[in-house]
């Protein structure tokens, strides 16, 4: 083939010569190239060493092994692309030319990481390419394809640069290549915008067939590119990432607008959230990671310059938050209407559990695990699956906090940490029932569904720990505050949830913390002894079979709470609430004991009649000996008015007046 040059490709030509590196020779030219015109091809075709520049719109990207020349070429034919190629008769290596695309931004440079996997040499520009070294010619070319109008293809987005530590060159089976692959798609699309199809073709006739050492199976590479590997491509959006740019300079405001139109930005609670994986979630982490996905040449003060700007501009919708709505694995599930939805970024949930709701669901350890804690007592059963249930719920409307009461081997533990592999690790807290006003405990609870705290401290409770966990219990605004952060606030939505041997002693006068406690008696005993003993029953109701099935009997449960307006009413949860009392409450016990027992049901009655110096004297001494905090006789009269609808009056004894109680006229 008589091979005249290409006019199309190069701009001009020029002389060389020869130049010895090590054992290696050399072409470098022999006259100046930089914007000099040159010669014609005719003019320099017979030298022994001569080189040609490039046009302006031209890329000469190159491969200096035979081996990955040789697969460039074999891509080459394959695709059927347009374009130029040259080979060192020598040695095989090939040097292709290309089209610049008009979003061309690499620099020139050697082994540069190409997306396909090969390693390349690029240059451009008036870089001098030698076309014969030491008369071994380059030409005529192998490969010169062109389209249908005469032109060569645009570089295409496999032989793009990327920034990465993938090696995918040879790689064997053994060596990561299926999670590589599988974590490369995010790269791809990241740096070099390409789309679901591109990556898909990319993989499935590229770099299967030619970069790796051995093919993956037809099954491996369908696992590898299946649908849920590209959720981080959304809706195959292409980010403009020009038109944040006017030159050099960083645009903060239109990056800003893009990522709250499209990443969805808002501010929950005073917070900046972003939209992903069907959820919104916090995090300054979160809002750098999905700027770095849109653009990653974003500097550092770039990046704190957009936070700001969100932080200013993006728009507050606490008011969007419907708690029927619970995010699972596979969508939305309205608890109310019963019915699953696809994700959408109009649902404002904050929380993921990580299950699928399934409405199916069945597992008999579960069932046999949820009968022998309650006893076989169907009461305490569905007030355990209401309250799960209302874990789920993101709203403390309801206003119940839960107590698992109960010594030693009871399944108390167990059935807590099945709640909490049921919520994940993401939504729950820990903190014990005395911590939860800690100066930086109660962020903690943020955003959370629930703080379960087992085998709970017994210390008395009062003053600002009575007042949190009433405000926690009934989601009123509480303030929070993380290390080196000003602080802020927020309406917590976390269901209380505490197992103990013996109940904390909680300063309670009106009556606020009895009435948001729910009490519940673990009174089973689990022994390697019983008959049907099972020591493997906690592995088995974490499995996802019974998680779902968990999940389903909840919600269920928490529907008729929804409808009712109330939980469930149980006996046993009853006496045991009202137990306490008597030994919460120094009033309630004193009374109880000053009665011994003729009016158990109105011990009040006891007091009837009664000075009130000599029964406080009383007071003093059941109090003394218990070890409780008196109250004032005042505060002490005032109780028993509250309580029992006694007041004093006086009266005349032994020819003398004194302070009697009697019973308040209804």
């Amino acid at each position: 083939m008589n091979w005249n040059g290409n006019d199309k490709v190069f701009r001009t030509y020029f002389h060389g010569k020869k130049k010895q590196d090590k054992e290696k020779v050399r072409c470098v030219p022999a006259e100046k190239v930089k914007d000099q015109e040159g010669h014609t091809f005719e003019e320099v075709r017979d030298d022994g060493f001569f080189g040609a520049v490039l046009n302006p719109g031209y890329i000469d990207i190159s491969f200096d092994t035979k081996e990955m020349s040789d697969a460039m070429f074999d891509i080459l034919d394959s695709q059927s692309l347009h374009c130029l190629e040259l080979s060192n008769p020598k040695n095989g290596h090939i040097h292709t030319y290309w089209k610049k695309p008009k979003d061309w931004k690499y620099k020139d440079g050697e082994d540069i990481t190409l997306a396909c996997g090969l390693i390349a040499d690029i240059h451009s520009g008036s870089t001098f390419i030698p076309l014969c070294i030491d008369g071994a010619k380059r030409f005529p070319p192998e490969y010169d394809e062109t389209d249908e109008n005469g032109d060569y293809d645009e570089v295409p987005k496999f032989l793009y640069p990327v920034n990465t530590n993938k090696k995918f060159w040879h790689m064997r089976a053994g060596e990561g290549r299926n999670s590589d692959l599988h974590g490369y798609i995010l790269v791809l699309w990241t740096q070099l915008q390409m789309s679901k199809d591109e990556v898909r073709r990319m993989y499935k006739e590229i770099i299967n067939p030619y970069i790796l050492a051995e093919p993956l199976d037809e099954r491996e590479l369908d696992t590898i590119m299946r649908d849920d590997s590209f959720q981080s491509i959304e809706n195959d959006e292409v980010v403009p990432i020009e038109s944040f740019y006017d030159g050099r300079t960083f645009l903060t405001d239109v990056f800003s607008d893009y990522m709250i139109e499209h990443a969805h930005v808002c501010k929950i609670s005073g917070r900046l959230h972003v939209y992903e994986n069907g959820i919104y979630v916090y995090g300054k982490d979160k809002l750098y990671h999905r700027m770095l996905k849109y653009d990653r040449r974003m500097k550092r003060n770039n990046k704190a310059e957009v936070y700001e700007f969100l932080w200013s501009e993006a728009p507050e919708i606490d008011g969007g938050m419907k708690p029927q709505y619970v995010a699972f694995e596979n969508g939305i599930y309205d608890i109310i209407n019963d019915c699953m939805m696809p994700f959408s970024p109009e649902f404002i949930i904050t929380n993921k559990i990580p299950w699928n709701y399934n409405p199916t669901a069945y597992c008999e350890s579960t069932d046999k695990m949820l009968d022998n804690v309650s006893c076989h007592d169907k009461d305490i059963r569905y007030l355990l699956e209401q309250f799960i249930g209302y874990c789920m719920f993101r709203s403390n409307v309801y206003q119940k906090a839960v107590i698992l009461v109960g010594s030693g081997a009871n399944g108390k533990s167990a059935m807590l940490r099945t709640i909490q592999a049921m919520l994940g690790t993401e939504n729950f807290s820990t903190l014990d029932i005395n911590a939860l006003n800690d100066r930086f405990s109660t962020s903690l609870m943020y955003e959370k569904l629930a703080n379960i705290g087992d085998d709970i401290s017994d210390e008395f409770l009062h003053g600002n720990q009575v007042a949190t966990f009433k405000k926690v219990v009934t989601g009123d605004r509480i303030k929070a505050e993380d290390k080196g952060v000003e602080p802020y606030e927020f309406n917590p939505y976390a269901k209380l949830i505490f197992s103990c041997n013996d109940m904390p002693r909680i300063r309670d006068r009106s009556g606020a913390v009895k009435r948001r406690l729910i009490m519940i008696p673990f009174n089973a005993k689990f022994s390697p002894d019983d008959k049907d003993y099972d020591p493997h029953i906690e592995d088995k109701v974490q499995t996802r079979e019974s998680i779902e099935y968990l999940i389903r009997i909840s919600l269920n449960a928490f529907r008729d709470v929804i409808k009712e307006n109330k939980f469930h009413e149980s006996s046993a949860t009853n006496e045991t609430l009202k137990s306490y009392d008597t030994e919460n409450n120094p009033i309630i016990g004193f009374v109880t004991e000053l009665d011994e027992g003729v009016h158990p049901d109105d011990p009040w009655k006891a007091l009837i009649g009664q000075p009130v110096r000599v029964t406080y004297d009383k007071y003093i001494h059941y109090c003394d000996s218990s070890g409780i905090h008196r109250m004032t006789i005042s505060t002490f009269s005032k109780q028993l008015s509250l309580l029992y609808g006694i007041k004093s009056s006086v009266s005349i004894i032994d020819g003398k007046s004194h302070r009697v109680y009697t019973k308040e006229k209804q």
